[in-house]
C-alpha cells in the first residue's frame, strides 16, 4: 500500500540534518550527468551515482546483487574500475559501493526534504536500455510511503537500466536514487510513474 504523507512535517521533522556537501556550484543537467555511472554484471547493466569526491556512489542493491549475479565492475567516463562495498539496505534496496579514484572527481551534491516541493522540475539520469547518461525531464508527482521508506514519484520517464540512477532537482541537487516504475498489463506498460528512494537513507555517510 502507498500512503500520500504530509510534505510540511516531513520537511519540519529534517530541518536538523545538515547539509552534505561542500560543493555548492549550481549544475546543468549536461554537468549533472557527469555525476553518473554505469554497473555491469554479466546479465545486464545499471546505474549510479558519485556522492563524494573520493568515488563513493550510491546505487540500488538490486542493480549489484540479483540472484546469484553480481556486477563485475563500474565503468565510469569510459574507464572500467573494480569497486569495495561499503553499505547495504536491502528493506531500502540501497547499496552503497565505492572505487578507486586518483583525483577528485564530480558527485552530486544531496538536497534536503525541505528543499523542494511537489510540483517541482526535476530531472532523472541513468543508462536505460544501454543508452549512457540518457536525461528525461518531468515534475515531482508526489511524496509516497512504501514498505516504511520515502519515495519521491515522478512523470520523468525510466526504463530498465535507469534503477540506480539519480533524481535531481534543476540547480543539479540529488534527491533520490531512481529504483522502480510502475507498470500495467500482461506485457507490462510503462504508466509513466517512477518513484526515487529517498537521500535521506545515505546522507549519514557523506557528511
Amino acid at each position: 500500500m502507498i500512503l500520500t504523507l504530509n510534505w510540511g512535517a516531513l520537511a519540519y521533522n529534517h530541518l536538523a540534518i545538515i547539509s552534505l556537501n561542500k560543493q555548492k556550484e549550481v549544475m546543468t543537467p549536461v554537468e549533472i550527468k557527469k555525476v553518473i555511472v554505469s554497473i555491469h554484471n554479466s546479465v545486464s547493466a545499471g546505474s549510479g551515482v558519485l556522492i563524494s569526491a573520493d568515488g563513493l556512489i550510491a546505487t540500488n542493491y538490486h542493480v549489484i546483487k540479483r540472484g546469484n549475479t553480481k556486477i563485475n565492475f563500474v565503468k565510469y567516463n569510459s574507464k572500467i574500475y573494480s569497486y569495495k562495498i561499503i553499505h547495504i539496505n536491502k528493506p531500502a534496496d540501497l547499496a552503497l559501493i565505492k572505487i578507486e579514484v586518483k583525483t577528485e572527481v564530480k558527485f552530486a551534491r544531496i538536497a534536503l526534504l525541505k528543499d523542494f516541493d511537489q510540483g517541482e522540475e526535476v530531472y532523472a539520469i541513468g543508462n536505460p536500455l544501454g543508452e549512457d547518461r540518457f536525461i528525461t525531464k518531468g515534475i515531482i508527482s508526489k511524496l509516497t510511503f512504501q514498505s516504511n521508506h520515502i519515495y519521491i514519484g515522478t512523470d520523468a520517464a525510466m526504463n530498465p537500466g535507469n534503477s540506480g540512477g539519480g533524481l535531481f532537482l534543476k540547480d543539479g541537487r540529488l534527491i533520490g536514487i531512481t529504483s522502480y516504475t510502475k507498470m500495467r498489463g500482461k506485457e507490462r506498460h510503462s504508466t509513466g510513474m517512477g518513484f526515487a528512494l529517498s537521500t535521506i537513507y545515505f546522507e549519514e555517510f557523506v557528511k
